[in-house]
């Protein structure tokens, strides 16, 4: 043999043995599926089935909560398919399969079995904790649920205006619920902590949201003052006790209201009614921190000291003092800025000093009562010239001097009467009263 043919030979040696080895690697090629069998919940899910085949294939699928991405493939030694598993709405569990079947006569196929359970009775809150400031406030809740349920446990500061069931959520075999409520300011310095609770009808289950509301930051103040007033006044004493343990608008003669401010509103305090409640000593300037206070009667007590700087309360309307038979202190200079002032009663104490000139700046002063106190100087002018003062009573001072001019000429010169509430002094008399 010469040297052509044997490399003839040889190369037809070699085509041989490779298209035996590539029949023999061909056979060699094993065809198999996974998983064969899949378990999951009853919330919707996605399996990823894993095809090794030598041979083109087909998928069925003869349950309508299972579907695939694609129903064919190739030869392939490895594909994948992705089989989506729908939510099973029922409590019982259920049972599906995929069946691959080979383009050939040689294999029938194999199955994977999915098996998926059942769907739990739930009542799921989808927002399991709420903080709010103090204020008023419009909440708006939702729950999904598979059972009926009631409103098991609910806080007096909290009210259900609105219950509306809405659509179903196929993912997740659940009810979808729409709450309204409402959230009611919280009048207390602390903070509040609840729970609005979701309770099955028929069926053991459970749904809470948690409800954290801050305090009321804003009385903080307000709260003080009060405080430092029990203390200076002996209020363990007085004839009707506050029982601080209760919130501020429990507390006897303390009201509180929405005021105005830039913001929007908040609440304050706005009176504070003491009269003939057994208070003694000291009313000391923390009550002028009540910046909002309407209305201060503390009359017909036994007050010794009163501190607070008036001009001050600059909201305040009504003030009443008379009757501390042992008070004393002044008025200050500039009480004009007390614009709101509406009626001032401060008769029957020990009260001194003269009458500020500012006191005929507060235009809308309608009564005003210094009687039987200590007062001296002369009568600021002004004073005489405010048309909407119906009521002066001055008398059983110690003011001297000349009436002025304005007090004769103002449209209330003969509601005041004035030769009896004016001229009778207990020290010098007017210089002109003998004109009236």
């Amino acid at each position: 043999m010469n040297f052509n043919k044997l490399i003839i030979a040889f190369g037809l040696c070699a085509l041989i043995f490779s298209a035996v080895s590539s029949c023999k690697k061909e056979e060699e090629v094993s065809e198999w599926i996974t998983p064969l069998n899949y378990s999951t919940s009853a919330l919707r899910d996605t399996m990823k089935l894993s095809i090794n085949s030598p041979y083109s294939w087909t998928l069925e699928i003869a349950d309508d909560w299972l579907t695939a991405d694609r129903l064919t493939g190739g030869k392939v030694v490895l594909d994948s398919v992705f089989i989506y598993i729908g939510a099973n709405p029922s409590r019982e569990k259920r049972v599906g399969n995929v069946r691959i079947r080979y383009n050939t006569t040689q294999h029938s196929g194999r199955i994977s079995v999915i098996t998926q359970s059942g769907i739990k009775d739930q009542i799921n809150v989808t927002t399991e904790s709420v903080r709010e400031s103090y204020e008023q406030k419009k909440l708006e809740i939702n729950i999904q649920a598979n059972v009926d349920w009631d409103i098991s446990h609910k806080p007096n500061w909290i009210n259900v205006d609105k219950i509306t069931k809405g659509q179903f959520v196929d993912s997740l075999g659940l009810w979808n619920y729409d709450i309204e409520a409402t959230l009611m300011a919280n009048n207390l310095i602390h903070y509040r902590l609840d729970s609005l609770e979701f309770t099955g009808k028929t069926a053991d289950v459970k749904g809470v949201l948690s409800l954290f509301q801050d305090g009321n930051s804003t009385l903080k103040t307000d709260s003080l003052a009060l405080l430092k007033l029990h203390q200076s006044a002996n209020g363990d004493s007085w004839k009707t006790k506050w029982d601080l343990s209760k919130p501020m608008s429990k507390w006897h003669g303390v009201e509180l209201a929405e005021v105005n401010i830039s913001q929007g509103t908040q609440l304050r305090v706005v009176s504070v009614a003491l009269n003939d409640n057994g208070l003694t000593g000291t009313i000391t300037s923390s009550i002028s921190n009540l910046v909002f206070l309407k209305r201060l009667w503390l009359q017909d007590n036994d007050i010794t000291t009163y501190q607070p700087t008036l001009s001050s309360l600059t909201n305040l309307e009504n003030l009443r003092l008379e009757n501390n038979a042992n008070l004393s202190g002044s008025l200050p200079a500039d009480m004009g800025n007390m614009k709101s002032l509406l009626t001032i009663s401060i008769n029957h104490t020990q009260m001194n000093g003269v009458l500020p000139a500012s006191i005929g700046d507060i235009e809308y002063l309608t009564s005003l009562d210094l009687s039987n106190n200590a007062f001296s100087g002369e009568l600021p002018e002004k004073l005489g010239s405010n048309n909407n003062l119906s009521v002066l009573i001055l008398k059983n001072n110690f003011f001297s001097g000349k009436i002025p001019d304005s007090y004769k000429a103002n449209y209330n010169w003969y509601n005041w009467n004035i030769v009896e509430m004016i001229c009778l002094q207990r020290g010098t008399k007017f210089t002109n009263c003998e004109e009236f």
